[in-house]
Order: C-alpha cells, then structure tokens, then sequence
C-alpha cells in the first residue's frame, strides 16, 4: 500500500507542488506545512536529523517510508555505508544514532584539522614575520576555525611566543580574565608598542612632548629619551652619545629606505613590462615598414616600397601579402633589414 501511494510522485517523496488542500497521496496532511529538509551536511548532523524527524512528524511517514525518503539526501559514500541498515529494514532510532555518531566522527575530524593548520601558520608565520603581523594572521584564521576551543588557541599561540613577552603583556590581566580575546589584545597592543619604540627610539608617552617642540636643549631632550627607552641604561648612567647617534643614523635609515622602495618599485615594474610577451612581440608593438624594417614609416609611405612596385620586382595580393611577380613569398625579417634584405638576395 505505501509503495502504491510514494509511486504516485516522481521522486518518490511529496514535494511543495503536492500540497493541496485535504489529503496527499491517502496520506493524512496536517494543517501546518512542512518543508523538506535541505540535502545533508556533515557539518549540520543533528539540524538535518531534528528537520527530517520534523518533516517525517508532520506528514505521518512510518519507518520504511523515513528510510526511502533518506536515500534521495544523503551523499552517495553515506548512502553506500548505510546501505545494510537499509536493506535489513532497521528502525528509525538505529539510523538516528548512526547518523549522529558519524556527525560527532567528522566534527573530530575537522577539529584535528584545524588544530594541525592552526599549529603549522603559528610555528611558520612567527618565524617569517614580526610579533605585530603575526598577531594578525593569527586572529585571521583562529577565527575560521569554529571547531578548536578558545583554550587550545591559547596554547597553541602561547608556545611560538618567547616566555618574557608574555609575562611582560599580560601583567595587567588578572587570572579570571585569561580568554583568548584578552590576551590576544595585550599581546597586539605590546607588540605595537615595542614596534612603536624600535622606530622612533622613546617611549609612546612622550609622543606628545616631541611633537609639541619644546623650549628644551637638545641634549637634555635626547638624554630624557634614551632615559625613557630604557634600552641603554646601565648602573644608572644614561649613555646620552649612543642616543645621539641612533638619532642621527635615523635619519639617515629614513632616506635610505625612500630610495629602496622606489628602486622596488621601479624594478617590480620593469619586470612586468619584460615578463610580457606581447610587449616583445615585433610585429603587434612595434610600428615598423615591413620593406626597410624603419620606425620612422609604415610600407604605405615607404619610398624604397613603392619604387619596387613601379618596376614590377614585387606585387601585393588581394589579402595585402607581399609577393614576388611569380607569386612567391617574400619573408619579412623584422630587426634584421626587413623584406629589402630577403629581396635583394634573391
């Protein structure tokens, strides 16, 4: 009897265009509709199965009918694993479990994946770039992985960064707040910090006091930043000339590094124009005669051309080629003389 009422549609399965008002195919239709699940994802194990448990209450679907309309969603390999459980007539209930075990299999999957992504971008990504970049590719990417807890991402950032970084950053972060967020933050926020310093040789705190130009002399201006930087402190006395020194190399580093960006740029550009190959085409970009290989012409107003067609030693075909009078071709050599050279050896 049930096989008799699915025939009567082609897929085997009521669909929307079957939802007319009082019964559907000797199947009882409830007042609500009920959509069909969508096809099966292995990333959405337990939302497939509460939407086809939904889908199967709302039409009245027995077992047998579940295990017909299931075979139209699931993916072939899925399908081939199931296909023993089809075929000795189980319950619902035995396909349920099998369904969600392979779901909580994939998810442990994916998670091991991207636990292993995870840990190879940290390990190579903190070596290629500095902290402040690194941090960024981290976040980047510890974001897509959906399936690794915050405290694994911890961990795993917390391995490839030196030990006195970390005590150093999260010194203001009390035990209770340690998420990833928090210590991701004091991480980017010491890391900028520390760049902030290597470029300009003082403390983020002074910014205001170096631009404001104040009445100060300049050594005691440069003593009180080396005294901020801390970097060359020893026993007290502050060494005020290495200071002075990194102050005026600075200057110079600027400039140097104004010229190599644009030699950069000036050579990222030359070899885009000589990696293409139609820029070195002769004949497309190069306006050239193709009787006396000049630059300065084309064949049309080329002298040399239209004599040797007054004297009959050439002729041109209806297609435009260049022939000789007994219809042979004439080859053009471009850059080396052009149709001239060819003519005259012949």
């Amino acid at each position: 009897m049930e096989e008799r009422q699915l025939s009567q549609y082609p897929s085997g399965r009521p669909t929307q265009e079957h939802t007319s008002i009082g019964t559907l195919g000797g199947i009882n239709r409830r007042d609500t509709y009920c959509e069909e699940p969508l096809p099966f994802d292995k990333e959405r194990v337990q939302e497939f199965v509460d939407e086809f448990e939904r889908y199967a209450e709302t039409w009245d679907l027995t077992d047998r009918m579940k295990r017909r309309h299931l075979k139209h969603l699931l993916p072939k390999k899925l399908h081939a694993e199931l296909q023993e459980i089809f075929t000795c007539d189980e319950p619902w209930s035995s396909i349920r479990a099998y369904l969600l075990e392979y779901g909580e299999i994939e998810k442990m999957k994916q998670r091991r994946n991207q636990v292993k992504k995870l840990r190879s971008l940290a390990m190579r990504k903190s070596s290629e770039y500095s902290l402040v970049r690194f941090l960024l590719y981290y976040e980047i990417y510890a974001d897509r992985c959906n399936e690794v807890s915050d405290e694994r991402k911890c961990k795993i950032l917390l391995k490839v960064i030196p030990k006195h970084v970390t005590k150093v950053a999260m010194e203001p972060l009390v035990e209770e707040d340690y998420t990833f967020g928090s210590i991701l933050g004091q991480l980017k926020e010491y890391a900028k910090r520390k760049a902030y310093e290597r470029e300009y040789f003082y403390d983020s705190s002074s910014e205001s006091e170096y631009f404001s130009g104040s009445s100060d002399s300049d050594e005691e201006e440069q003593g009180r930043r080396g005294q901020n930087t801390g970097r060359h402190r020893k026993n007290g006395i502050v060494r005020a000339t290495v200071v002075e020194e990194k102050l005026k190399s600075a200057q110079d580093l600027d400039k140097l590094k104004n010229l190599e960006d644009m030699v950069l740029k000036l050579s990222d550009l030359v070899e885009k124009l000589l990696a293409d190959k139609h820029f070195n085409h002769p004949r497309k970009h190069t306006r050239r005669c193709l009787y006396c290989d000049s630059l300065e012409h084309l064949r049309n107003r080329c002298p040399e051309f239209q004599e040797a067609l007054h004297k009959g030693l050439l002729k041109v075909r209806e297609n435009g080629r260049i022939c000789f009078m007994n219809g042979a071709p004439i080859v053009p050599r471009f850059g080396q003389g052009g149709m001239k050279t060819y003519f005259s050896e012949n």
